[in-house]
């Protein structure tokens, strides 16, 4: 059998390794002191002051982030179900692109610009605005081509590129069901 050994900050442990026993030095005050040293009966070793070291070693505030990737990685390969499988594929697209933000630059995403049928996307303070009817969201990538849109956490809008060009864009949600928006026209919107 293989064991991982997982801390709870993916960092050494600190290191305390001999059992201590309680003894009272004054009446609100209480000393626990070693009464002997822990031996691994594998290694015949001692950790005290040392620690124990993750075999996954990532800083302390990544570690539950890489815990539950890793985790929801085991799910997702382990899924037969197609829905599950999806729902386990958004969460880690996600995961992947906090841990490691994709880089779209200006450029790029000005091409994206444009009218795909009821849908709008405009170039706003340097981001991607997403609007169908009402309120407009920002959007934050996930891809090259794959944005979240900030605040619709079920939803996302993916760019269909064809010869450097977005020609349609598909709108992703968190159930599976996909709707897709040809391009109807590609002028700049806000004077971008």
């Amino acid at each position: 059998m293989s064991l991982i050994y997982l801390t709870p900050y993916r960092e050494a442990t600190g290191g305390g390794a001999h059992p201590t026993d309680a003894m009272i030095v004054r009446e609100d005050f209480i000393l626990h002191v070693p009464i002997g040293p822990a031996i691994n009966p594998v290694s015949k070793t001692n950790w005290e002051g040392t620690g124990v070291a993750p075999d996954i070693a990532v800083p302390a505030v990544e570690a539950f982030d890489k815990a539950y990737a890793l985790a929801v990685e085991k799910l997702a390969a382990k899924a037969s179900d197609p829905e599950r499988k999806a729902a386990y594929d958004w969460i880690l697209t996600g995961m992947k692109a906090k841990a490691d933000p994709p880089r779209v630059d200006e450029k790029t995403l000005k091409t994206y610009v444009g009218v795909y049928g009821e849908r709008k996307i405009s170039f706003e303070n340097g981001a991607l605005i997403y609007q169908r009817t009402g309120p407009k969201y920002r959007l934050v990538p996930l891809t090259g081509t794959l944005f979240a849109a900030e605040g619709l956490d079920y939803f996302r809008v993916e760019f269909v590129v064809k010869d450097g060009k977005a020609v349609e864009i598909i709108g992703i949600y968190d159930n599976g069901t996909r709707d897709s928006s040809p391009r109807t026209r590609g002028e700049r919107l806000n004077g971008q």
